[in-house]
């Protein structure tokens, strides 16, 4: 009986050592340490070991949730004091040895060159083609290409001599080797019978500038005083503009609408009306809400501008031949003669002197 009862305690005793050696030497179950002191860190890390063990915690005694292949790279969010690394795992919280990982290099970013001075004017491309790169190098994403010839309005030169300018509505690149200064030495301005000719043919060098002309202020100033008797008190919104003011100008607009709808009514660096101090935008003080749209004042300038010398140079139903909306505001001034002999034919200026 004695013998019985000290075998009982014996098996007892045994089953009691079991349990507690096996706590120390089973596999940890499925959920880490709660105590476990984990720092932040951020970053992507590479594999670098064939396999890589991914564990439910920081060491091997955790159980074992999947594994990882050489070369896979992991956004980490945590390190342990003994260098595991804390990540997710297929949607949970695993843990690799940071003896099996390298940090992944950061890729080089291209950067735009901060360091842009102010260049403008109009350059030709020389090269057969021509890359266009979202920044000066040619490390950036191509977005295009220019052909042999094509004009481009620069608006900027890096200090690796690339140069910036709107391309598609976009801010474009091309390297400045494959490029040269359109010469405006060669550029004359265009008289036909005598009239000075711009438009989207025709250009004016952009060291062409005479100013505003002192006979074409002066009839308006005429016209405005006899409008003003008819209850239209005119004003000019928009008079002479320089070459380099009409190339921000068109640039604006492009990179608000799009070089498709700004041709549409604005001109090109060179190809302004404006340029040659002749030609006034034109509209009625207090009603500038509408000074780009056909009111009473502008119908009225319409049938009445000749008189004073003007006439509206982009006419309804014209776009096909002046290559411009209809601008109700838009003058220019001719001269009371040839004025009134345009506007009694019905013609745009570009029909009325056979320009094709």
């Amino acid at each position: 009986m004695f013998a019985k009862k000290v075998e009982t305690k014996s098996i007892a005793m045994i089953s009691v050592i079991a349990l507690i050696l096996s706590l120390f030497t089973s596999p940890i179950g499925s959920s880490a340490n709660k105590n476990m002191k984990v720092s932040k860190a951020s970053g992507t890390y590479v594999v670098t070991a064939s396999t890589l063990n991914v564990r439910t915690g920081n060491s091997t005694k955790y159980k074992r949730l999947g594994y990882l292949k050489k070369n896979k790279k992991i956004n980490v969010s945590g390190k342990t004091s003994n260098n595991w690394y804390r990540f997710t795992f297929n949607g949970e919280t695993g843990y690799v040895s940071g003896a099996y990982l390298k940090a992944a290099p950061k890729k080089k970013t291209p950067s735009n060159d901060s360091n842009i001075t102010k260049v403008s004017g109009e350059y030709t491309v020389t090269a057969s083609t021509l890359n266009v790169r979202s920044g000066a190098s040619t490390k950036h994403k191509k977005i295009g290409s220019l052909r042999l010839g094509s004009k481009i309005n620069v608006t900027g030169k890096t200090s690796t001599a690339w140069y910036r300018f709107n391309y598609k509505g976009r801010t474009g690149y091309v390297s400045g080797s494959y490029i040269k200064k359109t010469n405006s030495s060669q550029i004359k301005p265009t008289y036909i019978k005598g009239v000075l000719i711009v438009n989207k043919k025709y250009s004016l060098p952009d060291s062409y500038a005479p100013g505003e002309s002192t006979a074409a202020r002066k009839a308006f100033n005429v016209m405005k005083n006899d409008a003003k008797k008819k209850g239209f008190n005119l004003t000019v919104f928009s008079g002479y503009r320089t070459y380099s003011y009409q190339n921000q100008l068109y640039q604006h607009y492009i990179a608000r609408d799009g070089k498709a709808a700004a041709d549409l009514y604005s001109a090109r660096p060179g190809h302004s009306e404006h340029q040659t101090g002749l030609s006034f935008d034109i509209g009625e003080v207090g009603n500038e809400s509408q000074w780009f749209s056909e009111t009473s004042a502008t119908k009225w300038m319409a049938n009445n501008a000749h008189k004073y010398g003007f006439i509206v140079r982009y006419p309804k139903g014209k776009e096909h031949i002046t290559g411009y909306k209809y601008e109700p505001w838009h003058l220019r001034y001719l001269g009371k003669d040839l004025a009134a002999n345009v506007y009694n034919s019905g013609l745009t200026l570009e029909e009325y002197l056979g320009i094709n």
